[in-house]
């Protein structure tokens, strides 16, 4: 005759504050990661006739422009991190780089001129480079 016992103990508190733990760490070092992604992807250029082709990342012209407009900001830690330009800082310039503008323009004649201003993406390339080791931050968070 064979005979055996099972226990089962329940881990889920544990669990639990194993995953706030990681997601606060996780999140927060993420926000900060990405902010320096973008820092380093913007380049220098002093000549402002001289601009980025369209989808490559925009040249900065005056020193520092866009770099000190690169903002985090933990909205509610540990689920919520934004990361991009203080609008304070570089006004729309930023968003018309991300996205790209198609506007008509109303002439005094009355003819309407419209006028596109490519893309030319900053933080969705430094999000997509840094995915999966964001991923792989979160699993061994939890391990």
């Amino acid at each position: 005759m064979m005979g055996s016992k099972v226990e089962f103990k329940n881990n889920t508190p544990a669990v639990l504050r194993r995953v706030e733990k990681g997601e606060y760490e996780t999140f927060k070092h993420a926000g900060r990661s990405l902010a320096k992604e973008i820092k380093k992807s913007i380049r220098h250029r002093s000549d402002p006739s001289k601009t980025a082709e369209p989808g490559e990342t925009p040249f900065q012209h005056q020193p520092g422009f866009f770099k000190r407009a690169v903002w985090v900001v933990y909205d509610d830690l540990p689920t919520s991190i934004l990361v991009g330009f203080r609008k304070s800082k570089v006004g729309h310039v930023a968003a018309t780089h991300e996205h790209g503008l198609m506007e008509d323009v109303d002439l005094p004649s009355g003819m309407i001129i419209r006028t596109k201003y490519p893309e030319r993406p900053i933080v969705a390339p430094a999000l997509e480079r840094n995915l999966g080791r964001f991923h792989r931050d979160w699993r061994a968070a939890l391990t």
